[in-house]
């Protein structure tokens, strides 16, 4: 019998290689003999070997390799063990399951920095691709909400660079339709300043005929009674006044102009009917630079007169002005019996009509009345005025013109129209 030794160091050689290579990643290789004890590693003590021994018993199963709790450290190991036909050792290669999936951990994290790094990409892209569109959204948007009949067309959408085709055509559209618009309500607004013009126009025509049949008459009365200055000074004012009228070239004059009209009216009614009739008219300065219709002041008065007169003489015709921080009226009082209830529930009842009606009203062509006056007052001042009527404390009729100084003082769809 022939018995060699050989030194364990040279015997596992490529077992000790493969452990210095790997250090901390190399698996725990066991090493046992034939009759199940272990043979490396070698140089551990016997306490060791003893603690060492339970893998053993895993070798004696029929599988190759298998995943088991490790006697040592709790943790799941894998194992893969085979046997030597030459030796007859079984040989066991241990490694723990951190150890054996650590490539699947760096190929998940890999993967998870990719989608990661993808997602942001995709965010960032989204976030880029929505905010060129929601910022020329918002844009149009804040567009829409300034706009206003009067801003229509100033403001250019098609100047703010779009990036997207859809929102370049929406914008276009956009500009056309508020260029389109615009048009129409200039077109519009031309339509309803003719027809107000042409309203106007016919109703500055209404001056009661009998004013010039009963001015005539006393003019005739006066040139027989040879008092020439007074048939001169007539003459002259019902010149002036059917001048007035029949100048149709400008429908709004200035208070001041207005008041000069009615104080020539007041006159040829004062020579009619002589002591009968008294008038006074006194309106603050500040206001005869106002902007008015023509012939908005004088139907009042020639109401005043005719309703004023229904009582025994003197009859008493009063213009005055009413002036605040925040509006102006002007007042015509009378001296007479003052409005009956069903004149004032008539007058209401046609105003409310002509407020409800949401175009412009429709103007009677039957006499200077005091409704007509009212429609005449809205469409100039396009709703934001004050119209009173009724009766004083003392009874005698009253009915006031005005309007507020700024919008801001009164809303413009408002209408401060009381009967009193």
């Amino acid at each position: 019998m022939i018995e060699t030794a050989k030194q364990c160091k040279s015997v596992f050689k490529s077992i000790i290689t493969y452990k210095k290579k790997n250090h901390e990643d190399a698996a725990s290789i066991y090493v046992f003999d034939s009759n199940g004890d272990l043979i490396y590693p070698y140089d551990i003590s016997q306490e060791y070997k003893a603690a060492l021994q339970p893998y053993y018993e895993l070798t004696k199963g029929d599988d190759s390799t298998l995943t088991f709790i490790s006697p040592l450290t709790g943790k799941t190991e894998y194992a893969a063990e085979a046997v030597s036909s030459y030796t007859g050792y079984t040989y066991l290669t241990i490694q723990p399951e951190s150890v054996v999936l650590a490539p699947v951990y760096n190929l998940l994290r890999i993967l998870a920095a990719i989608v990661a790094l993808f997602l942001t990409i995709s965010i960032f892209i989204s976030y880029r691709l929505s905010r060129s569109v929601v910022k020329p959204v918002k844009h149009l948007k804040h567009i829409i909400q300034r706009m206003e009949l009067d801003t229509l067309g100033q403001e250019k959408v098609t100047a703010y660079p779009v990036s997207v085709n859809e929102l370049e055509e929406l914008y276009q559209a956009f500009q056309l339709m508020s260029d389109n618009l615009k048009d129409s309500m200039e077109q519009l607004n031309q339509a309803k300043e003719q027809e107000m013009k042409a309203r106007s126009m016919a109703l500055q025509t209404q001056i009661n005929p009998h004013f010039y049949y009963n001015t005539l008459s006393s003019i005739i009365v006066l040139a027989e009674n040879g008092d020439s200055e007074t048939v001169v000074k007539m003459c002259r004012n019902l010149s002036r006044i059917m001048r007035y009228i029949t100048n149709t070239t400008e429908t709004t004059v200035t208070l001041k102009d207005e008041l000069d009209y009615v104080q020539k009216y007041l006159y040829c009614m004062k020579v009619r009917y002589q002591s009968s009739l008294n008038y006074s008219i006194h309106v603050d300065e500040s206001l005869l630079s106002q902007p008015v219709p023509k012939l908005i002041i004088q139907p009042i008065v020639e109401n005043a007169i005719r309703y004023g007169s229904n009582c025994a003489p003197p009859w008493n015709i009063s213009i005055t002005s009413v002036v605040t921080e925040g509006s102006w009226q002007i007042e015509v009082t009378d001296s007479g019996p003052g409005f009956t209830e069903e004149a004032k529930e008539r007058i209401t009842a046609n105003i409310m009509k002509a407020i409800q009606n949401p175009g412009l009203p429709e103007l009677k062509i039957n006499g200077l009345g005091t409704i007509n006056v009212y429609l005449r007052w809205k469409i100039f001042c396009k709703g934001d005025i004050i119209f009173r009527y009724g009766n004083t404390a003392d009874g005698h009729g009253i009915v006031s013109i005005g309007r507020y100084f700024s919008k801001t003082d009164k809303s413009a769809d408002e209408t401060d129209c009381i009967s009193e």
